[in-house]
């Protein structure tokens, strides 16, 4: 037994580890493990790899810049990509790489002026990337910097005209500048260079939604589901065009695969109840509405709403329990007195009603619906 402990105890001593390797392998070894380990998305292991790279050799360039990418893109530990870069930048300040790299922290953290500022350093020392264009461009449009976004991709269209996201870049732009048939164009081009991409034929569809082209957009979406089934905006725009046009079994389908994909998302959820009660589905809006409330417990227009249905299956005990909360949280709200006053009418409790809607009337402006209608029940209750 002792004999099996102790061999046990020196293969275990003599167990090479990532570190424990360091006095054996040079920086190249090191960097030729990280790239290894960054092909198989082993990053933890790639950036061990590349830091003992770094103790081997302090100035050794590509690994931190390979360091600095896996920080950003995979840790998003932007700091520590921030600092590699600089680094990197001390070591070559010629080359593009750490500029470009620096440029795509900043853009991932949301500082986009800045990000801007270091595509701009890149291009000055790599005039022919194409990227660093179609990246500052991103830059410029998240910052509403439309015209500098366009020269930007039209920039890197002109340097790489096979690549597909300057094209789609700029249909975005011209989306946000309503300048449908320019989207249009730029998506259709970005599609026949690569016909796979999903987000493409999605942002298409927005924009033929836009233009009433619904055929056309609902094509697009059923074509972004196919590439992409997990897609959840596409199964949602489609279903706003469904509803849009009356059909409502074929847009509740939709909403329901976007709440199967996105369970806590509670804008899905109000809007199959549009279409459950568009269809009388009074029971399965109501349902919609109780777990809009279970995801937003403050979410007023839900128990209003939810009233409603209540109302609709003369559940006016409910109905009138969901208004109540709503007024004891917002006591201006004139509506909800409106509404809980048609509660308490059809429930045969006409002075409550009354006092409901006398209610809505001294809080209500007098030209809105809510006044109007108030008016109109006040009186026929008075004759």
């Amino acid at each position: 037994m002792k004999k099996i402990l102790a061999l046990l105890l020196f293969l275990f001593l003599t167990l090479p580890t990532l570190s424990g390797c360091a006095a054996n392998s040079s920086a190249a070894d090191w960097y030729q493990k990280g790239l290894a380990f960054d092909q198989e998305q082993k990053y933890d292991q790639a950036l061990e790899a590349y830091t003992m790279a770094i103790k081997a050799d302090k100035n050794y360039y590509d690994a931190y810049i390979k360091r600095g990418i896996i920080y950003a893109a995979a840790k998003k530990l932007y700091r520590e990509a921030i600092d590699d870069y600089n680094t990197a930048i001390s070591l070559q300040p010629d080359n593009y790489r750490a500029y470009y790299n620096l440029g795509g922290a900043y853009s991932r953290s949301g500082q986009y002026d800045k990000a801007a500022s270091y595509y701009t350093k890149a291009i000055e020392r790599k005039p022919t990337n194409a990227n660093s264009y179609n990246n500052r461009g991103v830059a410029f449009f998240k910052q509403n910097l439309y015209e500098q976004a366009i020269y930007d991709y039209n920039k890197a269209i002109e340097l790489q005209p096979d690549d597909h996201m300057p094209y789609y870049n700029r249909g975005r732009v011209y989306t946000h500048l309503k300048q449908y048939d320019k989207a249009v164009s730029d998506f259709t081009k970005a599609i026949a260079l690569d016909p796979k991409r999903a987000h493409v034929y999605f942002d298409r569809g927005l924009v033929y939604g836009k233009q009433n082209l619904y055929d056309l957009a609902i094509a697009d979406y059923a074509k972004a589901i196919e590439i992409d089934p997990r897609l959840v905006y596409a199964y949602y725009n489609r279903g706003l065009i469904y509803q849009e046009q009356k059909r409502y079994s074929l847009a509740a389908a939709d909403y329901s695969k976007a709440i199967e994909l996105d369970p806590k998302y509670s804008k899905y959820y109000f809007s199959r109840a549009e279409v459950f009660f568009m269809q009388t589905f009074y029971d399965k809006a109501q349902a919609d509405y109780t777990r809009i409330i279970e995801l937003e417990p403050d979410n007023y227009n839900a128990y209003e709403n939810r009233a409603t249905m209540y109302c609709l299956q003369e559940k006016f005990s409910a109905a009138i329990a969901d208004l109540d909360f709503v007024i004891k949280k917002q006591p201006t709200n004139y509506s909800a007195h409106y509404q809980r006053g048609l509660c308490h009418e059809a429930a045969g409790n006409k002075k409550a009603a009354k006092t409901d809607y006398k209610k809505c009337l001294d809080l209500a402006p007098k030209d809105s619906y809510d006044y109007n209608m108030a008016q109109q029940s006040y009186n026929s209750l008075n004759n």
